[in-house]
């Protein structure tokens, strides 16, 4: 299917994937809070400039981020996701920034229910899930 670029909100631009009879599935873990990975929407097209009009069908509920303090566990935190969720397609994570001696490093996550992002990151030191849902 085709790909293009449409506005999830003002300043946001991301993937989508075009469906056919008007449907569109994003292809990136949203910054915008209305918004998750997988999400199924429709378009409005203005002069050739595509924005999110409503989300018809939601994927994965929930989101949060990842925090992590080096840039070297980023591997091992894509490999508990992997191993634990990835064949029901039960979250989307996308890295957002490394972590630097300053600030911790940030990866966006869209999930299910079925996620136990807390059990998941466990094991891993330094690892940390911040949700910003209300």
């Amino acid at each position: 299917m085709a790909k293009l670029k449409a506005y999830y909100a003002p300043g946001e631009r991301g993937w989508v994937e075009d469906l056919g009879n008007g449907f569109y599935k994003l292809i990136n873990v949203p910054l915008s809070k209305g918004l998750r990975w997988g999400d199924i929407v429709t378009l409005n097209e203005e002069q050739g400039i595509f924005t999110v009009e409503r989300v018809v069908e939601r994927k994965l509920p929930h989101r949060g981020c990842i925090e992590y303090d080096e840039t070297s566990q980023w591997p091992s935190i894509v490999a508990v996701f992997e191993a634990r969720y990835r064949r029901g397609n039960e979250y989307a994570l996308e890295g957002g920034f490394n972590a630097t001696k300053d600030r911790p490093g940030r990866a966006l996550i869209n999930f299910k229910d079925t996620v136990d992002i807390k059990h998941a990151i466990a094991d891993l030191d330094g690892v940390r899930f911040v949700s910003d849902e209300e």
